[in-house]
């Protein structure tokens, strides 16, 4: 949600282009961290897997060459509102998994140029096409792993509400996607700091770790939203009142020694004195 920019390469994808967006958005993003007057003197905006035609595998998750005048690695998905590529193995082995001879025709025709259909575009459970004009046929597309189900196959535990008692954890949502459900299926743990599954799964071609670890970004939003315990919150204060009473007695401290100091300055004098009265009278 929120204030986002589209990139006009194949991906199709949408990013916070800013930190501030991302904050709007109250999604605990990260923003791909451009100003707001260099997002606003950009003519188009293509992200750089698109400049580059390094895209990941949808299915592995890999790096690779979609440029097909040059060797190209990874292949898209011919769906004209799919912006996810392959490598020709990974989506063959996908659509084939218990053919491996049609599996191995498959990949070398993608190879050759062959256009193909991935996963994203049939229910894993009726293996029968999405249908957008038909209820319950609707297709919810998992935004992790190229798996789908129509809205009617979904399994229980993908749902659109949280239920405590059933310890089922939401794991789908409505028009968040065009005429789709964006979920994230059940291979994928979901962190409750985040409220999705681990946010390492982008990766740049000059980033090969992704743009920031999810985990570092769990940590964070977890340090920002804990609230100490009572037990805590006696031992600060305690830890408070030990504190206080420690500089309290410092400083008595050293006032008492200032005291002593005067007192042991006031003897010697005193004693310098009288010795010096018994001088000057055994002088005269």
């Amino acid at each position: 949600g929120g204030s986002l920019l589209c990139c006009e390469g194949s991906c199709m994808r949408s990013f916070h282009a800013t930190r501030k967006a991302a904050e709007e958005a109250e999604s605990e993003c990260v923003s791909l961290g451009f100003t707001e007057k260099e997002v606003k003197d950009m003519p188009n905006f293509k992200c750089r897997n698109c400049q580059y035609n390094l895209h990941q595998c949808f299915s592995c998750g890999r790096l690779g060459s979609s440029d097909k005048s040059s060797n190209a690695e990874v292949f898209q998905c011919v769906n004209a509102t799919c912006g996810y590529f392959y490598h020709p193995r990974c989506v063959a082995k996908l659509l084939h998994r218990d053919n491996e001879v049609a599996a191995k025709e498959l990949q070398n025709k993608i190879l050759a140029g062959e256009s193909f259909t991935c996963p994203l575009h049939t229910c894993v459970v009726c293996k029968q096409p999405e249908d957008k004009s038909a209820s319950g046929l609707q297709m919810a597309v998992c935004r992790r792993c190229p798996k789908a189900y129509h809205e009617k196959c979904l399994p229980r535990k993908i749902s659109f509400e949280e239920n405590e008692e059933e310890g089922i954890i939401r794991r789908a949502w409505r028009f968040l996607l065009v005429d789709r459900i964006l979920i994230y299926c059940l291979k994928h743990e979901i962190i409750d700091d985040l409220g999705t599954p681990e946010r390492d799964h982008i990766k740049f071609p000059d980033d090969e770790t992704g743009r920031q670890s999810s985990t570092a970004l769990r940590d964070s939003v977890a340090l920002k939203r804990k609230k100490p315990s009572m037990a805590e919150t006696y031992q600060s204060g305690t830890a408070m009142q030990f504190k206080r009473k420690a500089v309290l007695d410092s400083y008595s401290d050293k006032r008492k020694g200032q005291k002593f100091s005067k007192l042991k300055v006031t003897e010697t004098s005193s004693c310098l004195t009288t010795e010096k009265k018994s001088v000057l009278t055994k002088v005269g």
